[in-house]
């Protein structure tokens, strides 16, 4: 589904805004994974991004992830099951914002 401008979004159904925000949700997460693990660059994600097709993450790059966003990125990949991608963030979260 192709998203122009506001007025696009405007004209969508509540169904289509729905998907489209959990397109764009999936798509941060899976971005962040991929920038916090070390299998995507910044940089070549503002490459990809063309058109339609938006480079987004659940953090600011400059200022890294809070822990609250690394808490959401374990909470997306285990209700999805894929639970050595939760180890790997979690491995990150410890390191980032460890048990005083």
């Amino acid at each position: 589904m192709g998203f122009h401008d506001e007025d696009d979004f405007e004209d969508m159904s509540e169904q289509q805004r729905m998907e489209l925000e959990d397109d764009v949700l999936e798509s941060a997460i899976i971005n962040s994974y991929l920038m916090l693990t070390g299998k995507l660059k910044f940089s070549d994600l503002m490459q990809q991004s063309t058109g339609d097709i938006i480079a987004v993450t659940t953090f600011d790059p400059d200022e890294g992830p809070t822990l609250e966003q690394l808490e959401t990125i374990i909470e997306y990949f285990e209700e999805d099951e894929q639970y050595e991608k939760c180890a790997e963030i979690k491995k990150i979260l410890d390191e980032m914002y460890p048990k005083k």
